[in-house]
């Protein structure tokens, strides 16, 4: 109705508003199957940091922070926010970082938690963390993506990988034998908010090196090939085996490992989320 013009939509809006109750999805049971179920690509994120550095200096952009930190060849994970540049790492790395930008202010600074509900600058910086940690504690490589991160196996020779390989035959290779162009059975992961609380949304998926203008388009057709195919079958497979290897029963995950400053600490819960049906 609010597409037409002249509607008075008070009547519209007033029923929205009554219409927003909602109640949480329950876990399904083995024995119910009188309904159908969805399962979510969503992780729950049972710990978050509450905390980071804070550092105020003479600096400039995200992209600034960055290469002060790589000059300073630091262990630190840091962004520019309105408040300061925020970091994860030992103090005496940090302030390595950015000592040579005159710093005014080094304290610490709480993450609130209403930012992280839609995109912001302090849930990017969450995501990097959270990130940073499971490749550090999952054997995976990483690498960012806008909005999202790319995860896939370091080491695809592995024997932790072999319930992967068996989902889908093969964890990596080159296209079309192109060894300037290489893909590996990988992960997209993104921050999502929902129930009131963060989750690891999660995207099995086909991780390239080396794509230029050239062969973007041989890459792409690559990935539509491989995945075309995975129905809900081999998709359920492949969401159960990322939920369970990266929450590994909620074990703590750390970003940096760090000791005499603020590290980065999660757990996962490897219960996915699922849908149900409505009582009303």
């Amino acid at each position: 109705m609010r597409l037409f013009d002249g509607i008075d939509a008070k009547a519209v809006d007033g029923f929205a508003a009554e219409r927003r109750h909602w109640s949480p999805a329950l876990l399904p049971q083995v024995r119910r199957r009188g309904w159908p179920v969805v399962r979510l690509n969503a992780l729950p994120l049972v710990k978050v940091p509450s905390t980071c550095r804070r550092v105020v200096c003479e600096i400039g952009g995200t992209s600034e922070v960055r290469a002060a930190v790589e000059e300073a060849g630091v262990d630190v994970l840091a962004v520019r926010s309105a408040s300061g540049v925020l970091a994860f790492g030992a103090d005496a790395d940090v302030r390595a970082a950015f000592e040579n930008n005159g710093i005014s202010e080094f304290d610490i600074h709480t993450l609130d938690v209403r930012k992280q509900r839609q995109e912001s600058t302090e849930r990017g910086f969450l995501l990097e963390a959270l990130a940073a940690a499971l490749a550090r504690e999952r054997d995976l490589a990483r690498r960012r993506r806008r909005g999202a991160a790319l995860l896939w196996p370091a080491n695809p020779r592995d024997v932790v990988w072999e319930p992967l390989q068996k989902l889908v035959e093969r964890l990596s290779g080159a296209v079309n034998g192109d060894q300037d162009l290489l893909w590996f059975e990988g992960l997209a992961v993104r921050l999502g908010w929902a129930n009131d609380s963060p989750w690891l949304l999660i995207e099995p998926t086909t991780v390239f090196e080396g794509v230029n203008d050239e062969n973007k388009a041989a890459a792409a057709d690559f990935a539509r090939e491989r995945t075309i195919k995975r129905y809900n079958k081999v998709l359920n497979g492949l969401i159960d085996f990322w939920a369970q290897h990266l929450a590994r029963n909620g074990e703590k995950m750390r970003a940096l490992g760090v000791q005499g400053g603020i590290d980065a600490v999660f757990e996962l819960s490897p219960i996915t989320a699922f849908s149900r049906r409505t009582t009303s």
